[in-house]
């Protein structure tokens, strides 16, 4: 069972104590023997701004990006190398400020895995994955998992969209918010592509077949980029276009002609309902062989005390590329960026390395999210036209109060309500509704109480940075943040708005091998510099230099 040795914390000093130790600068940092190896958390108190500054030249930062730095692994070597990692305690959804009610609530998320059968790890996300390695991989008719193939990475990757998170006006007299339960649960328990090895045989893989028609695409289970249209009227009674893109800023659902990649799934329920059509396919893959690969974890995880924390971590873990690793330097390192005051550099799964775990899988995430969003969207059809106020990964505010009671009482439905009356929405997941105050990245401690006047406040400051991408996704008739009277309809967009979803050499690129490597004599140019790679394929050089294949494939 994994343990952690205690807490770190910054006082209203910002001193930090590490157990019973203040430490103000590098040279405080303890570094004991009987540390070595152990795990610290820190309370949401913690600026990790601040811990970074106490890193020696040995010490290493890591986290998904440069700009959110999870936590730092201090190192050193007194005859024997040593270290201790001391990381955010948000890695198991705590986010206390105070050091007591932090190490309470560890020790009990901790404690309730374990208790449930489940060996904790050093994060949520970790525990789940580990869990279902462990237990079910290569078993009850499972192939043993093995990392996506370079081919079909950047599709699955373009195609992870999340959750749908829309807000379509300022305020509302009178709706009514929704939750479905256990959303991502249920969408784990459909049928998954199968790549592996089952007893000493490859089986299941992803495939593609150039120039292949919309009609023999459309029933398979895959991915497409294409150019699709949306009529600009439909999307703007809907209130909601089916499908989303990324515009660099956010992701918005646009009306008009545009490319984007999706779960082909996505695409053919948007078109059976008369909303979508497919104009051009500009590539696409598909994988012939299926099984619901974690309906049995999905149980384990419905019957757990902290299941819901490990299923929606576990899902969207599986198209994590790892992440970065940051350290102090005077000569920055080749391809690094400074943020914090450190330099980082990626260490995580280069775009055509055979070297990631088994566990990368992106095209399993996106999947999952697509099945998800289908769910949503087929919700949002059953009721008005327009009436949607907003959308989030799995709940729905809607002014159709009578359709929003029927999704609820009907046979089988996981709808339920979770409150009603006038509402008044600032961006996602800030607004207040009825009694209920919610105001994601609010900072209580700094700010003071949450209440209607400091929440009205803090929501069109540049404090609150969280609802740029809603006013920029859709047109508004005034900032949400500050009109309660702000509508807004749809982005529309005309063909050659949207940029290549997809990074890199095409699926269908020379490049590659059958089973979906790069060959051998393209990564030989691509470690030589780039030298002999034809002018006209050198557009996916650039993804290249973040790294090659660590050996032959």
């Amino acid at each position: 069972m994994a343990s952690f040795t205690g807490i770190v914390h910054q006082d209203k000093d910002d001193l930090f104590w590490f157990d019973d130790q203040a430490v103000k600068k590098a040279a405080d940092v303890p570094r004991r023997a009987a540390w070595s190896g152990t795990t610290w958390y820190t309370t949401s108190a913690v600026s990790m701004a601040r811990l970074i500054a106490l890193m020696g030249p040995d010490d290493e930062a890591f986290g998904p990006t440069p700009e959110r730095p999870l936590g730092v692994h201090f190192r050193w070597n007194d005859g024997k190398d040593r270290g201790y990692k001391v990381i955010s305690s948000s890695l198991w959804g705590v986010r206390k400020r105070d050091p007591r009610d932090t190490e309470a609530e560890l020790s009990y998320r901790m404690h309730a895995c374990a208790q449930d059968g489940v060996m904790p790890r050093l994060s949520a996300a970790g525990t789940a994955i580990r869990r279902y390695m462990d237990v079910y991989d290569g078993r009850g008719g499972r192939p043993f998992t093995r990392q996506l193939p370079p081919r079909w990475r950047a599709m699955a990757h373009a195609s992870f969209h999340g959750g749908p998170i829309v807000l379509t006006r300022g305020s509302a007299r009178e709706c009514v918010h929704i939750d479905m339960r256990a959303a991502y649960l249920d969408a784990m328990t459909r049928p998954l592509p199968v790549y592996g090895v089952l007893q000493d045989r490859k089986v299941g893989g992803w495939y593609t077949i150039e120039g292949a028609s919309w009609d023999r695409i459309r029933d398979k289970i895959g991915f497409i980029e294409a150019e699709v249209h949306v009529d600009q009227a439909l999307g703007e009674e809907l209130g909601i276009p089916p499908l989303p893109v990324r515009l660099g800023f956010s992701t918005t659902f646009p009306t008009g002609t545009f490319s984007g990649c999706w779960p082909i799934q996505m695409v053919r329920e948007a078109e059976d309902r008369g909303e979508v059509t497919v104009r051009t396919i500009h590539q696409w893959c598909f994988a012939p062989s299926s099984m619901p690969l974690f309906d049995e974890i999905a149980k384990d995880f419905g019957g757990c005390h902290q299941g819901k924390l490990l299923y929606t971590r576990f899902w969207g873990k599986w198209a994590s590329k790892g992440g970065f690793l940051g350290q102090r330097s005077d000569d920055p390192p080749s391809g690094s960026i400074k943020s914090c005051g450190i330099w980082w550099g990626f260490d995580g799964v280069a775009p055509f390395s055979h070297q990631a775990p088994a566990t990368y899988r992106p095209d399993l995430a996106a999947l999952i999210a697509g099945f998800n969003h289908m769910q949503v969207m087929a919700a949002v059809r059953q009721l008005q036209p327009g009436s949607v106020v907003g959308l989030h990964v799995d709940a729905i505010w809607t002014t159709d109060i009578e359709g929003a009671e029927a999704l609820i009482n009907a046979e089988g439905s996981r709808w339920i309500e979770k409150q009603r009356g006038p509402a008044r929405f600032y961006g996602p997941g800030v607004y207040h509704h009825n009694t209920r105050i919610a105001a994601s990245g609010y900072d209580a401690t700094a700010l003071g109480p949450l209440t209607p006047e400091t929440l009205a406040l803090w929501s069109a400051s540049p404090l609150n940075k969280d609802h740029r991408g809603t006013m920029q996704s859709r047109r508004w008739t005034g900032p949400p943040a500050m009109d309660a009277t702000a509508t807004s309809r749809p982005v529309h967009l005309e063909a050659g708005q949207t940029t290549p979803p997809v990074q890199g050499p095409n699926v269908n690129d020379s490049c590659w091998t059958t089973t979906g490597w790069l060959k051998r004599e393209i990564r030989d140019q691509l470690e030589a510099g780039g030298r002999g790679i034809p002018p006209d394929r050198r557009p996916w050089q650039a993804i290249a230099e973040q790294g090659v294949p660590d050996g032959a494939t």
